[in-house]
């Protein structure tokens, strides 16, 4: 979904909007946006290798706390994603988030969205965009036809193994303490609070 003041935003940045989600190159990234249920989202995917990302996240970290109503600023599969709880004023909260996160970005060298998030091969302009859909989670990303082939068959191999291993909730909130392990009780609260209404339990 992506109602009127995110639709505003998306098209100021020049951003289609198809399937309930906004997506499209802006400056050097490709980005997605969208909304849900009590949230909305944004996410970047580009070729973040594992280092870069390590040095990058005491500082997302630090820009969380900026944020009344952001859930979380993390790399999730390869992908920045931020997510915010959606109440009056989220909006404006949301559109600093996003243009402060890209100013932490720029200080990196972190490859152009024409560089596939997935092998790292030149795209020359010829990526497709594929939205994907795991544990309730969105992703939307920018790669080879070839990569998203493989992205899809990953993703519908481990719905599938989901669903004949099925996990008890308890299960779950005790793998969601372990990703959260040392951050606060109240991040962990508001990753429960946006996982669990997802799951089949």
């Amino acid at each position: 979904m992506v109602f009127y003041g995110l639709r505003k935003f998306a098209r100021e940045l020049g951003l289609e909007i198809q399937s309930g989600v906004a997506y499209g190159i802006y400056e050097r990234y490709a980005v997605s946006m969208w909304e849900g249920n009590g949230y909305k989202a944004f996410n970047i995917s580009a070729k973040f290798e594992d280092d870069l990302c390590k040095k990058m996240e005491m500082e997302l970290m630090e820009l969380e706390a900026n944020y009344r109503r952001v859930a979380y600023i993390r790399f999730i599969e390869g992908v920045l994603e931020a997510r915010f709880v959606d109440n009056p004023g989220t909006m404006k909260q949301f559109r600093n988030c996003f243009f402060n996160v890209l100013s932490v970005l720029d200080e990196y060298e972190i490859p152009d969205a024409d560089i596939c998030p997935k092998c790292g091969l030149p795209m020359y302009g010829q990526g497709v965009w594929s939205l994907f859909k795991l544990y309730g989670r969105k992703s939307c990303l920018y790669t080879h036809e070839h990569c998203a082939a493989a992205m899809e068959r990953e993703v519908n191999r481990q719905i599938e193994w989901d669903r004949q291993h099925p996990m008890s909730k308890e299960e779950f909130i005790e793998s969601m303490m372990e990703i959260h392990g040392d951050e606060s009780l109240e991040e962990l609260e508001l990753a429960l609070l946006f996982w669990l209404p997802h799951m089949n339990f």
